[in-house]
């Protein structure tokens, strides 16, 4: 199996890894680390949000306090968080927290508007420092920081030996600076031959040119659908490589025999030019070569025996070393914890965004419930059953309108839990979203309701699943005039509702334990 290594923190290579569809292997790189605040936010004091990474959106508790405020955030995907949450009014610059600044600089005046800037703790461009200097008022709240790892896992280390890797997307200059430093520490460089390194910026080429790569690629849009492609090359490429490594041992075996039948012919039409009173025995000739030949491929082959040997050597020594990490892994049991802690509770937000949003991906579900189950933290009462995935909300609606044969209007596929819009409007607010520089999206009020000429229960049934109604789902639940095929689908409506409220009293849960264990 051939793979592509993605070295991004644990909440971006799992989401890369779901978009990408391919054979990837999870190397985080980095590992994220709260920051706890030491002051109390208060979110009065400001009128203004920025924010230049989604991971700093998702782990902001006090999130809810700014949906009314204008944020400012860089990239679309930022951006596309902002809406799912419920952010009123959003702008945002394509490319860099740079651009963002002079955005904001152009649309707002330094005498009225406060900002707050939601970060982690490295930043390329501090755009607090430059707000102020040009006589705005602005904070930094940093969240997270991120911490270099010392080590390769076993599993990576056998994927390079054997290798299985044959492509690694760098997207940030500290990342290469880190793979640089395992790949010394793990004396990997003779296996980045086959290895095809891919970065998003030449600077990012720097710390990683000291290597023999197979090809080191800049390209400044590393979107799933450029890894994919890139995939797909090097795949293809192997397999026409495979097929003729296999064939060339025989064709350079037929070209000398060749070669030694063309001489041979030409030395037995000289002679007999000549009138040479000695006859030549071909076939004794013929023999000898053969003999030669063979001779020669016994003892390439002990060659190779003898590296291979060495190379069956080296694994073995590196087990032995690894052996001997695992056992000063052991000995940091507190560590482990905070970072199993961290990792639960980011997928953790990952599932309720997808549960609010649209279907849960099954991987994310599985892996948070794996490391709920290793983390041996206490769930809540609503998450004591998590065996199954819950329906989304549309799956839901989808289901009801098949039960009555209701004729639904149009539902907004990228975000159910929107109020729904009519066509027109939606049409416009498309073709804002598109638009590459500053996005802004005002949330409408007195929306036109999804379906039209539902009467009696069956409005009752939409409306109560719709707005997360819990009340009148169990009522409607225990009602006779209720249908069972309705009572069923009712039935995984409250479940996700209750999942849903158990995974908002985890989520702090797991944080005070990271920090606990921190500490």
């Amino acid at each position: 199996m051939s793979y592509i290594l993605l070295t991004r923190p644990l909440d971006d290579t799992i989401e890369l890894e779901n978009a990408l569809q391919l054979p990837v292997l999870k190397a985080s790189l980095l590992d994220v680390e709260l920051i706890i605040p030491e002051n109390e936010l208060v979110a009065d004091d400001y009128n203004n949000l920025i924010v230049t990474s989604a991971r700093s959106l998702k782990i902001f508790l006090n999130v809810n306090d700014f949906f009314k405020k204008p944020i400012w955030c860089v990239g679309a995907k930022t951006a596309r968080l902002a809406k799912e949450l419920g952010f009123e009014i959003i702008y945002a610059a394509e490319n860099s927290a740079l651009e963002l600044c002079q955005l904001i600089l152009s649309k707002t005046s330094s005498q009225t508007e406060k900002f707050l800037h939601i970060c982690g703790e490295c930043l390329h461009y501090d755009i607090t420092k430059k707000l102020c200097e040009a006589g705005y008022q602005a904070e930094k709240m940093v969240l997270y920081k991120t911490i270099p790892v010392e080590r390769f896992e076993a599993g990576i280390l056998n994927a390079f030996l054997n290798h299985h890797i044959v492509m690694i997307p760098i997207f940030s200059h500290k990342t290469a600076e880190i793979l640089a430093n395992l790949v010394r520490y793990h004396k990997l460089e003779s296996y980045l031959k086959s290895i095809k390194l891919v970065v998003c910026a030449q600077q990012n080429t720097i710390p990683l040119q000291q290597f023999n790569w197979q090809e080191i690629l800049v390209m400044p849009d590393l979107s799933v659908s450029t890894l994919s492609t890139l995939y797909h090359q090097i795949i293809a490429k192997r397999e026409r490589t495979m097929s003729l490594k296999t064939f060339s041992p025989w064709l350079i075996i037929t070209a000398l025999i060749s070669i030694f039948l063309s001489l041979t012919a030409s030395v037995l039409g000289g002679k007999y030019l000549l009138k040479s009173s000695k006859l030549i025995n071909v076939q004794e000739i013929q023999e000898t070569v053969k003999t030669s030949l063979q001779a020669e491929i016994v003892q390439n082959t002990t060659k190779n025996n003898v590296t291979i040997n060495e190379l069956k050597t080296q694994v073995t020594s590196l087990n032995q070393q690894l052996e001997a990490l695992k056992k000063i892994q052991s000995s940091s049991s507190a560590q482990n914890s905070t970072n199993l802690y961290f990792k639960a509770y980011v997928l953790v937000i990952d599932v309720q965004e997808q549960l609010n949003v649209g279907n849960v991906d099954q991987s994310t579900w599985q892996e948070m419930t794996q490391l709920l189950q290793d983390s041996k933290v206490k769930l809540p009462e609503n998450l004591l059953d998590l065996k199954e995935m819950p329906f989304a909300k549309r799956e839901l609606l989808q289901q009801l309108q098949n039960a009555n044969q209701l004729k639904l209007s149009q539902v907004v596929t990228e975000n159910v839990s929107e109020k729904l819009i009519p066509k027109w409007l939606n049409k416009i607010l498309k073709q804002v979203e598109t638009y590459i520089g500053q996005i802004t999206i005002n949330k409408t009020e007195n929306l036109s309701p999804l379906t039209q000429n539902i009467e009696g229960t069956k409005d009752n049934l939409f409306d109560a699943i719709n707005n997360d109604d819990d009340a009148q789902l169990k009522i409607l639940i225990e009602k006779n005039e209720t249908s069972k095929d309705n009572k069923v689908i009712l039935i995984n409506a409250k479940k996700r509702l209750q999942i849903l409220q158990g995974l908002k009293e985890l989520k702090p849960l797991l944080w005070q334990l990271s920090k606990e264990n921190k500490e």
